[in-house]
Formats: C-alpha cells, sequence, structure tokens
C-alpha cells in the first residue's frame, strides 16, 4: 500500500517548537509493518524473544557504547513492537 495523502492522515504528537535535538528524556516506541509478530513469540502467559527480539536487545544495550551522549533508562520489545526511554 502505497501512501496516499488524502486518505491517510495521522495527527503528529510532536512538542511545537521542540527540535528534538536537545538533551532530555525522550519515550521512543517502534511498530513493525503492518505490526507483525516478529520480535517475541507468545506462549501461554510468557513472551519469548526470537532472534530478532535478541537482536533487538544487544543492540538497546549497545546504545550507550555506541552513541556517547545517549543515557538508555527503560525498554520493552514486545511481539509486534519496542518501546524505549
Amino acid at each position: 500500500m502505497s501512501y496516499n495523502r488524502e486518505s491517510h492522515h495521522r495527527r503528529s504528537i510532536r512538542l511545537k517548537g521542540c527540535g528534538y535535538s536537545q538533551p532530555g528524556a525522550y519515550f521512543v516506541t517502534s511498530c513493525t509493518r503492518h505490526r507483525l509478530c516478529l520480535f517475541r513469540q507468545v506462549e501461554g502467559d510468557a513472551l519469548h524473544p526470537n532472534a530478532a527480539g535478541q537482536m533487538i536487545e544487544r543492540w538497546f544495550g549497545a546504545l550507550e557504547s555506541k552513541f556517547h551522549d545517549v543515557a538508555c533508562d527503560a525498554f520493552v520489545c514486545m511481539p509486534d513492537h519496542v518501546h524505549f526511554m
């Protein structure tokens, strides 16, 4: 499906006047395309990371060493999306 400006309307939740390049706390969410469950498998009441979920966890752990101006506080990887602060 290609982007259609007439039918795809999404309200921005960005703060007016904020360039997001300044120091501060940011809550980031990233979803998989079509919300496919690519990161974890659901088994009963538990979530188990698959290879892609394990890769996401490793990269989150490496962010502070790769980007020295980044401090990671919290992280959760769900089957179809990731949250981090």
